[in-house]
């Protein structure tokens, strides 16, 4: 059974100069400005709810642990996996009755 596409991951970041830690979420989606209302990344997370785009996805991610080039390095990850859409014909009852 699948559980979804990735789409990102919540992350326990510090800072390189402060040492001082948070959790971010970083999206593998990627930033347009000219997505269809701006508020929303390729994936549908919150642009102001993204710390930082990894378009490369896990494997990008997995970059950012230890001696990188960003200001801060990533110590932990929790993968943030989609949820697939199950549809629904809204004419045909959901529950039968010899389903209860």
């Amino acid at each position: 059974m699948s559980i979804g596409t990735p789409i990102g991951a919540w992350a326990i970041i510090q800072w390189k100069d402060t040492q001082d830690e948070s959790e971010v979420y970083i999206s593998f989606g990627t930033w347009n400005e000219n997505e269809w209302n701006g508020e929303f990344d390729s994936l549908g997370n919150r642009d102001d709810e993204v710390f930082f785009y990894c378009e490369g996805g896990e494997e990008e991610l997995k970059s950012l642990v230890g001696n990188n080039g960003e200001d801060f390095n990533v110590l932990s990850y929790d993968i943030d996996y989609s949820i697939p859409l199950v549809l629904v014909d809204m004419d045909e009852p959901v529950f039968k009755e010899d389903d209860q």
